[in-house]
């Protein structure tokens, strides 16, 4: 396997050219139908795909295609902690993705949330999936409102002076 990394994402792929691979992942991809969203965000009042429904979205397609996709955590001796996500096709060509995983508590449900949160979005990134109600990101973006320019003052047409007539 080669391998590309930047500093919040590492990714690898098989040496050969991976023919057979996106191949059937195309094939694959043309049979995928979006994600339902099935759960609520009580906080942000939205709706988003479980992975329930993500892996709904794909599971009986990707055996048709002999591809499979496997997930394994890592961590590191910094205590931090990487998803690893692996497209797998029959031919043995593979390409892999790792995202570091970023916590928002210290503890085994912190943990889990982004262990789930990270494997929605890996799997969905690496098959293409979308969910059926897709704002652009703009739930993420804090938008400010736009000021309305302001319409430009009427214009006054100045009346030609009346020619000043004096007496003869």
């Amino acid at each position: 396997m080669q391998e590309q990394e930047d500093q919040n994402v590492n990714f690898s792929y098989s040496v050969s050219i991976n023919q057979n691979l996106y191949k059937a992942l195309a094939n694959a991809q043309a049979e995928i139908k979006p994600a339902k969203l099935d759960m609520t965000n009580p906080h942000f009042n939205s709706k988003y795909a479980s992975l329930t429904s993500v892996q709904d979205s794909y599971r009986d397609i990707l055996p048709k295609h002999g591809l499979c996709i496997f997930q394994q955590l890592h961590s590191g001796d910094d205590g931090k902690f990487a998803l690893e996500t692996t497209l797998a096709h029959s031919s043995g060509e593979c390409i892999s993705s790792v995202l570091k995983l970023i916590l928002d508590r210290n503890n085994m449900q912190g943990l889990g949330s982004a262990i789930t949160y990270a494997r929605r979005y890996s799997i969905c990134a690496m098959l293409g999936i979308v969910d059926i109600e897709d704002d652009d990101g703009n739930a993420s973006i804090k938008f400010e409102p736009v000021a309305k320019a302001k319409p430009a003052p009427p214009k006054i047409q100045a009346k030609k002076p009346e020619p000043i007539v004096t007496g003869k």
